[in-house]
């Protein structure tokens, strides 16, 4: 065999699982998959509870646009689901009419259209001067915790996920980070 073949810790068996959902307890290894948990609606004890919701949650709460990109005008996405249809199968793929990128399942094209994906960009990196805008705070934290902009180290995401968290959960102003 070769010297080097081994089977790889998990990513968890580095870091934990140090962030909790707020409502469900369950622990996760980074905030973006927290975030992602909460704003895909798969907390069983946040039923309703999506990125739609959260969006309206901290748009409220962020006046000064610390998470919120700033916009004169704000149009509520409808919270619908969509369905895909035998027309997105062209014999090979199926494939969004939106972005053309193929998807080898209906299944999988139809979690590629119900994702934010192609809603709005609405929150920006916490960074002064960096350019980066996301569709969801799971997009937001990930790239926070890929440390690409250098605005906070990896393990200094948690406490910037907990800040927001218990914003949102005391219905207080975010007043920065």
């Amino acid at each position: 065999t070769h010297p080097f073949h081994h089977i790889a810790p998990k990513f968890e068996d580095y870091r934990g699982t140090a962030i909790t959902c707020p409502f469900c307890r369950t622990g996760f290894v980074t905030a973006s998959g927290v975030s992602h948990h909460l704003e895909s609606g798969s907390c069983p004890q946040a039923k309703g509870l999506n990125r739609h919701r959260i969006h309206q949650a901290i748009r409220q709460l962020d006046p000064n646009g610390y998470v919120c990109k700033k916009q004169l005008a704000w149009y509520d996405e409808e919270d619908c689901t969509y369905e895909v249809t035998g027309s997105a199968y062209n014999g090979s793929y199926w494939v969004c009419y939106l972005c053309k990128k193929k998807f080898n399942s209906g299944k999988s094209l139809e979690s590629h259209v119900n994702s934010p994906v192609h809603k709005e960009k609405v929150y920006h990196c916490l960074k002064r001067g960096c350019p980066k805008e996301f569709h969801s705070l799971a997009g937001l934290f990930n790239h926070l915790e890929s440390e690409s902009c250098g605005f906070i180290r990896f393990e200094g995401v948690q406490q910037v996920h907990k800040q927001l968290n218990d914003a949102m959960m005391g219905r207080r102003m975010i007043t920065g980070f």
